[in-house]
């Protein structure tokens, strides 16, 4: 019982982990789009 409920756990903090790095990568890429497009308007 205890260990389906860590290995519940370990596979929820994976989901988690795995959502959270694609949205990261999606902040950074969004970011990069707008300082290079403010860059070229000035």
């Amino acid at each position: 019982m205890i260990g389906g409920i860590r290995s519940e756990i370990l596979l929820f903090n994976e989901i988690i982990q795995k959502v959270l790095n694609s949205f990261l990568c999606e902040v950074v890429l969004n970011a990069f789009v707008v300082f290079a497009y403010l860059t070229k308007q000035i």
